[in-house]
């Protein structure tokens, strides 16, 4: 299906649809700022008062939709000479100039507010910046779409056959229901893990210190012994944690496609707030994927397009693809570089002392300073985390062994997977600077670390 054409030489505006939006933005933005003091009056009044708070919340409102009606009548976005120029203001003016070329990712959004009204919403995102440039927050489908693909493309105009084949033909990955449950059981729960199990401990040990009224309605519901109440908790949030992370998995990834288009690939996800990337071959710095022990198990793997800054931007900007059949992946960087074939190739490997010092640095010294940090509390239990120096020296081991570079005409292919899978493929072009790094050690057996930006 043809897109319809815009003259995106000539300022444009926002649907009136789109004033709901700014008025709810304006109406938080305001509320932020003036809790505290709405607070203060409502806590703090007298009696027979109930006029003035009537007042106050008829001025805070007039204010906020005045504000929004402005915001939104006086908001402009053109593209004119190779810029995405935004005009917006009205007493204080404000002009957003961001060069077409310095653009990375543009993503189309979709609340279930947009749903409602029948638009969109569009972020336009460059490098180094820590986090969004420009944000459109109404626009109606077919013009966001066409604004996406003509920031993509980098110019003030499309022809007619790119933007006919732009056009989303037939999905090249899709995920089904138990794809999303295999990806949501196979999360990495352990951060998430630590933080609750801290926090619900925490929260327990505060409630105990209320009172013994508190500590009797406790009895038959918490274990009361020390090594019983960890337990105890360190299930309950272990599955609190899964709960949490497969219900934002499912949230995240519902509905997933990836489509090959001309300018890359359009990825769409998403079950509450539908996002919609287009991921432009050109922009891409380079492309990784992984995959744990478990989900290597279940042939599952998450492949990352990297993008310039994307190390600074919210990880909601991040462009993420699960993999279902570990062909896809040829499929999914081939507008990049193919994969290279490393049977004829000399690998580059780590050396042998990388274990040592693996064991010793952080293994060792990390084991003896929670052994001596909890040794007051537990006992010879403490000894427990000794267990820390085998675990590190395994997973060195198979780092150190399974390592390896292969150095190609255009591309450098990394293979650094220990327990699951973890690659890397990046083109010597997209190479800004390499840096080496010595310590002491590495300095007297002619040892050093490449890092490459």
């Amino acid at each position: 299906m043809e897109q319809e054409k815009f003259s995106w030489s000539e300022p444009q505006r926002q649907p009136a649809a789109g004033l709901v939006i700014v008025f709810i933005k304006t109406f938080w933005e305001i509320f932020k700022r003036i809790w505290p003091v709405l607070l203060l009056l409502l806590f703090n009044g007298k009696p027979g008062k109930e006029s003035r708070y009537e007042l106050i919340a008829i001025f805070f409102a007039f204010f906020a939709i005045v504000n929004s009606v402005i915001r939104f009548y006086f908001f402009r976005f053109a593209i004119i000479n190779e810029e995405l120029i935004i005009k917006k203001g009205w007493l204080k003016k404000e002009t957003i100039v961001v060069p077409l070329q310095k653009i990375q990712t543009v993503h189309i959004e979709e609340s279930t507010l947009h749903k409602v009204l029948g638009i969109v919403k569009i972020a336009v995102d460059t490098a180094g910046s820590s986090k969004t440039e420009v944000t459109i927050d109404a626009l109606h489908r077919p013009m966001a779409e066409a604004l996406q693909a003509q920031l993509h493309a980098g110019t003030n105009t499309i022809n007619t056959e790119t933007e006919e084949q732009a056009a989303p033909v037939l999905p090249l990955i899709t995920l089904g229901g138990t794809d999303l449950l295999k990806l949501s059981l196979s999360a990495n729960h352990l951060e998430a893990l630590a933080l609750l199990l801290s926090f619900g401990y925490g929260l327990f040990d505060s409630l105990r210190n209320i009172g013994e009224e508190f500590v009797d309605q406790a009895t038959g519901l918490v274990p009361t012994g020390s090594l019983a109440v960890f337990v105890f908790l360190f299930a309950l949030v272990f599955l609190v944690t899964i709960a949490i992370s497969t219900t934002r998995i499912f949230l995240k990834f519902y509905g997933f496609s990836v489509t090959h288009t001309p300018l890359g690939f359009y990825i769409k996800s998403g079950l509450t707030n539908v996002k919609e990337q287009l991921v432009a071959s050109k922009k891409v710095q380079f492309i990784s994927w992984r995959a744990n022990w478990v989900r290597k198990q279940l042939k599952l793997w998450l492949l990352e397009y990297k993008i310039a800054g994307a190390a600074e931007i919210k990880s909601k900007m991040k462009v993420e693809v699960p993999v279902t059949r570990y062909r896809f992946i040829n499929d999914l960087v081939a507008g990049y570089h193919p994969v290279p074939e490393t049977e004829n190739l000399v690998a580059i490997r780590i050396h042998p002392s990388y274990v040592i010092r693996r064991t010793l640095m952080p293994g060792f010294l990390t084991a003896a300073f929670l052994v001596s940090a909890t040794w007051y509390w537990w006992q010879e239990n403490a000894f427990l985390f000794l267990l820390i120096i085998p675990l590190i020296f395994l997973k060195a081991l198979l780092q150190q062994r399974k390592f390896r570079a292969f150095a190609c005409s255009e591309v450098i292919y990394i293979d650094r997977s220990a327990y699951g899978t973890n690659q890397l493929l990046l083109k010597w072009e997209k190479v800004q600077t390499v840096t080496l790094k010595q310590s002491l050690y590495q300095q007297r057996h002619y040892l050093a670390t490449v890092q490459m930006h």
